[in-house]
């Protein structure tokens, strides 16, 4: 067998295939698939006995209310920028072709919108009986994902919320006879499957469908996809695979709510993603981004409740315990977070950056050892890692260990020598070990990236008291304080060092300072 790169090859037995075959098929991946003559025969069993299987769902709607018009007017210069918001009351006939989208080239009415956004993402099907069923507070820029556009008495205006209230009757399904004449493999939502193309009947017009099908877990072949091709109004289910279709709607509601996200409007892509859980409460993936969405309008514990739920349905999740670990550790519980991350490197060992974080909990713990540990599984995962690099060296220098952190400090900076932070810290162990000279250096360095570090200008007079240079020290600190005038150590170190050259006056000046700011040695 050759592996065959993006080309799928598909390999026919009769009788099946030794465990040879099937390891070196396991090996090259999705791009082979081994068949066995019963599995043909069987697709193609099944596809030429596809009649009658799929029904076209009926429907009409009515618009009830349409009210929240905020809009911004597009200028007429060639900059075509945007005024202000502001909100109109205006009278709208649904089938008056004033509105459009990014994927309309021509005016199209309220109406064309609608019926577009309940085919893609309320197929009838998710209703369980005729009659009357209600969707409430539609926004127009949520149906269309990206934009929309308001053209009214020869203004153009960009919709920014315009909310929708309508009445759906589902009327009483057809069912439409298909005669299949071809069918071969392709992926369909990123898994191989077989896609059949057939002919039917459909307001006495021959239409060409699509049928997609594949095998279920217990190899039973069954659709879960029917299209008519080249026609938008035409909404097609398989009521034999109901629960499919009503994952198919989850998911694309799923998919607006990412749509929604990546615009940073996170709370509409929250209620995206509750519309899509309200159609499959087990897509994990909704929980997921359902979380990551409230972390990002800061509602923290309501996100752990979304990962958790994620980690319910599935226990090796490794994204929802990533992000589960990561609010923690911002929330400060740290043994939590801890946990999180040790869940994430039991599925996936070489997650680097779960080792890295559990070492960042860990150091703020004290538990340097460990945090140490963490950090050169993370750099042997990559060597030029920086984040490790620099935590290794913070949770050596806190263990009084100061050769091997500045050793640490120094392989950050061979890969990124522009690393403020990691300049101060080298200069912070190198003023421990008493190299006044060298610490100075590596302050100046940290200075020189960030001149505004008033922790390194502290420093940096530390280091210059340590070697007796009083009046370099003063400046320094003076430094310090011009960036934050309430540093409250360099206030005392201030004190201390105005005293090293009798300036008594001054130096109680100074004391007396750090004290107001209730400095504490």
């Amino acid at each position: 067998m050759r592996e065959v790169g993006a080309q799928h090859l598909i390999c026919v037995s009769a009788l099946g295939y030794p465990r040879s075959i099937i390891e070196e098929a396991n090996r090259i991946g999705p791009t082979v698939r081994l068949l066995t003559l019963k599995e043909i025969e069987d697709m193609r069993t099944f596809c030429l006995n596809m009649a009658n299987t799929v029904r076209r769902t009926n429907f009409k709607f009515t618009i009830q209310t349409v009210d929240k018009i905020m809009v911004k007017e597009v200028s007429s210069s060639e900059t075509n920028a945007l005024t202000e918001i502001k909100q109109i009351n205006i009278n709208i006939d649904s089938n008056d072709k004033i509105f459009e989208t990014h994927h309309s080239n021509d005016l199209i009415s309220l109406n064309d919108i609608i019926n577009k956004y309940i085919l893609e993402v309320y197929p009838p099907l998710i209703f369980t009986s005729a009659g009357d069923h209600i969707i409430n507070d539609i926004n127009i820029p949520d149906m269309t994902i990206n934009k929309a556009w308001l053209c009214y008495n020869n203004r153009k205006f960009e919709i920014q919320t315009m909310h929708i209230n309508i009445d759906i009757e589902i009327l009483p399904s057809t069912d439409i006879p298909l005669k299949c004449f071809s069918y071969c493999q392709e992926f369909f939502e990123g898994e191989l499957a077989w896609v059949a193309s057939a002919k039917g009947n459909v307001d006495d017009k021959e239409t060409e469908f699509q049928i997609v099908f594949r095998q279920n877990k217990e190899g039973i072949l069954e659709i879960c996809s029917a299209q008519a091709k080249g026609s938008t109004h035409i909404n097609l289910c398989v009521f034999q695979n109901e629960a499919s279709a009503k994952a198919h709607a989850a998911f694309a509601r799923y998919n607006t709510g990412l749509a929604l996200y990546e615009q940073s409007k996170y709370n509409e892509a929250i209620r995206a993603y509750d519309e899509a859980l309200n159609l499959d409460s087990k897509l994990a993936l909704a929980w997921n981004s359902r979380g990551v969405a409230l972390h990002s309008i800061s509602k923290n514990e309501e996100a752990i409740q979304s990962y958790n739920e994620a980690i319910k349905i599935d226990p090796n999740y490794c994204a929802s315990w990533y992000n589960s670990g990561n609010i923690r550790r911002e929330m400060e519980n740290h043994g939590a977070a801890i946990n999180a991350y040790d869940n994430v490197i039991k599925i996936d060992p070489k997650h680097i950056m779960a080792w890295n974080n559990k070492a960042a909990s860990l150091l703020k713990l004290e538990r340097f050892d460990e945090a140490i540990d963490a950090c050169k599984k993370a750099v042997e995962l990559n060597p030029k890692y920086l984040s490790a690099w620099g935590l290794m060296g913070v949770a050596l220098s806190s263990s009084g260990r100061q050769e091997e952190a500045i050793e640490a400090y120094n392989e950050v900076l061979k890969i990124d020598p522009t690393q403020a932070e990691t300049w101060y810290n080298k200069g912070n162990a190198l003023l421990i070990l008493g190299n006044f000279e060298d610490s100075i250096k590596a302050y100046d360095k940290a200075i020189d990236l960030k001149p505004e570090y008033e922790d390194a200008w502290n420093n940096k007079g530390n280091a210059l008291r340590g070697l007796q240079r009083y009046e370099e020290a003063i400046i320094a600190y003076g430094s310090a304080l011009k960036v934050n005038s309430k540093l409250t150590e360099a206030w005392h170190n201030m004190g201390l060092t105005l005293e090293d050259v009798a300036r008594k006056t001054e130096a109680e000046a100074a004391f007396a300072k750090a004290k107001e700011l209730k400095y504490e040695s």
